[in-house]
């Protein structure tokens, strides 16, 4: 087995272990509802995106196909902005009596701080390269324009759902509090800087390889016929 395949078992079982914590948290905490409430946050959201693309590349590394690439790059992008939205905007506010503990604490450091730099290390180490492209850039952001386009919808059909009887998950997005063109101008600031970090990824992608092609043609060397004297 291969260092990679390694590596990415472990970010696996870390994500799994801090999503599967989490759940259990919230269904202790409020049952079903809350189990519910829990898979609006962006963070679930893109932990489970990552724990399903790793978990794939444990078992297969050089794993390629169009629609695999922009779940890798959107998984990335996405890991990467909770991490760094946590860490710039959402851990300030906390305060002694809210900063998570236990259990909580737990799930909290694997799914805002462990899981997005691994997801980042690994991708920097171990690949797989030639898989990031322009197009492929751009279409890493549909999954995230869904989620907010949902958690708007979400926040009129079922109000007060979240802790603290607030309709949004984040306060960056909380329309009852900031006014749609705030949350307007939010949203797009927030999806410009995904669109930045994927062509980060895609500066880097070509710093440590060549110039990826549109269409990759992965040649199995081993299941080409023996050439005959």
């Amino acid at each position: 087995m291969k260092a990679a395949q390694y590596f990415n078992i472990a970010l696996a079982l870390i994500a799994w272990f801090g999503l599967v914590l989490r759940l259990v948290l919230s269904f202790q905490e409020g049952g079903l509802h809350a189990v519910f409430i829990s898979l609006n946050y962006f963070t679930i959201l893109s932990n489970i995106l990552i724990a399903g693309v790793v978990t794939a590349l444990a078992f297969n590394p050089r794993r390629d196909g169009t629609k695999f690439r922009w779940l890798r790059l959107g998984a990335l992008v996405q890991i990467a902005i909770t991490g760094i939205i946590f860490i710039l905007v959402l851990a300030p506010l906390y305060t002694p009596e809210t900063t998570p503990k236990g259990w909580d604490a737990v799930a909290n450091y694997c799914l805002h701080y462990i899981v997005p730099s691994m997801a980042i290390v690994g991708w920097l180490i171990f690949g797989p390269r030639r898989r990031v492209t322009v197009t492929v850039v751009f279409s890493a952001l549909i999954i995230p324009i869904i989620w907010i386009v949902y958690t708007l919808i979400h926040g009129v059909v079922e109000p007060r759902a979240f802790a603290d009887d607030i309709s949004y998950p984040y306060p960056f997005i909380n329309v009852d509090k900031l006014g749609y063109l705030t949350v307007g101008i939010n949203t797009v600031a927030i999806a410009a800087f995904g669109l930045v970090i994927a062509f980060i990824f895609l500066g880097l992608e070509r710093l440590m390889s060549k110039a990826p092609s549109e269409e990759v043609v992965e040649i199995d060397v081993e299941q080409m016929p023996t050439p005959t004297a």
